[in-house]
């Protein structure tokens, strides 16, 4: 888990929260400062959870896995999609506690729904593969239709194969079921409501 923190902080050169610059590549201490410092004087979800992502875990620095785990989980509970991805990895993993691919299924279906591609894509998997969860090709077509709309690497290619499975009257159901959630979810369209695309692997 702290290498997948390592290579996501590191693949990030800036990145911006409440108009203060986050972090610059490695330096992260300057990071978690910045982020604590936030989160401290204007009680920002997202800086909550960088703090919290910082405090459980990163290159150089002292860990506090119970005061990050906290910190994300209250970030997760404001709708900070990659603290809701964070926690759905946690549960998969099994790195917080026994392995729940239920409990991180409902963790990414939040974060989905919060406009996060990572985790859409992640449900298409799960659901094609049928692993983990129940095979549901109309839900992983549904959910990778969304990855690929909001530009997730690679989803299209999804959308193609897993197309190529259901009757044309099924996938009619899902366009109308994608294009309604595109409509009213307003991710996108404002910055309280971003897409993001996380950088995780399980």
């Amino acid at each position: 888990m702290r290498a997948m923190i390592a290579r996501w902080i590191t693949e990030r050169k800036t990145v911006v929260v409440g108009r203060l610059p986050f972090i610059d590549r490695n330096d992260y201490k300057n990071a978690k400062d910045i982020a604590l410092q936030c989160f401290k004087e204007t009680g920002d979800a997202w800086c909550e959870y960088y703090a919290g992502l910082l405090t459980y875990g990163a290159p150089g620095l002292d860990s506090d896995e119970t005061e990050g785990l906290k910190l994300i989980k209250e970030a997760a509970s404001r709708d900070v999609s990659s603290a809701q991805v964070f926690l759905g990895n946690l549960d998969f993993n099994g790195a917080n506690g026994p392995k729940s691919a239920s409990d991180a299924i409902a963790w990414w279906t939040r974060a989905a729904n919060n406009c996060n591609a990572w985790a859409q894509n992640a449900l298409a998997r799960t659901y094609y593969d049928g692993e983990n969860a129940k095979k549901d090709l109309t839900e992983a077509y549904y959910w990778v239709s969304l990855a690929a709309h909001y530009r997730f690497p690679n989803s299209a290619k999804g959308v193609e194969v897993i197309g190529e499975e259901l009757s044309e009257n099924q996938k009619k159901q899902v366009i109308e079921r994608t294009e309604k959630f595109v409509n009213s979810s307003g991710c996108g369209a404002s910055p309280s409501k971003p897409v993001v695309h996380d950088n995780w692997s399980n």
